[in-house]
């Protein structure tokens, strides 16, 4: 069975609204050819029309893998846990919610070489449009804390440009 491609994304997922705008294929296309075009308000991806399998018969189909609306399985709400805890940051956090906790145990992370990077949503401080970053500096990730409310931000989208 040959592997799926992005026509078989667009076709199942993408034209039939059910693209949750995560961003997975566009981090994941080894030829770039999905991306966001910039000012649509459109919670689908778009291809450039440059597919390796679709126009070269390369095998991939890694765009399609990797989506998180292909299973129909249901899936576990919170999965396996040991426990539940509540938590909150021992510091102050500026813009904090929530108690800031997340940001707290990210920025310790990042001090300790536990992570390289994390992947989150910022806002331009004019327009407040929100977009995706890759932060490696705890001091920036303390500066970027705060909630976002918007509808749609593609924050796996950001994790290709740290990777590449």
């Amino acid at each position: 069975m040959a592997a799926k491609s992005y026509l078989d994304l667009k076709s199942e997922i993408w034209d039939t609204g059910r693209c949750s705008g995560c961003g997975a294929c566009v981090a994941v296309c080894p030829a770039d050819s999905i991306c966001f075009n910039e000012g649509e308000m459109v919670i689908a991806p778009t291809s450039n029309g440059y597919c390796k399998q679709a126009t070269d018969c390369v095998p991939c189909g890694a765009c399609y893998s990797v989506c998180p609306r292909i299973s129909d399985q249901p899936k576990e709400t919170l999965g396996t846990f040991l426990r539940l805890v509540s938590a909150q940051a021992v510091f102050d956090i500026p813009h904090r919610q929530s108690g800031g906790a997340v940001t707290a145990i990210l920025a310790n992370a990042l001090d300790e070489g536990l992570i390289d990077a994390v992947v989150t949503v910022t806002q331009d401080h004019w327009t407040l449009k929100p977009s995706s970053v890759v932060i490696t500096k705890s001091d920036v990730l303390i500066q970027q804390a705060g909630s976002r409310y918007s509808w749609w931000v593609p924050l796996l989208a950001a994790l290709k440009h740290a990777v590449v």
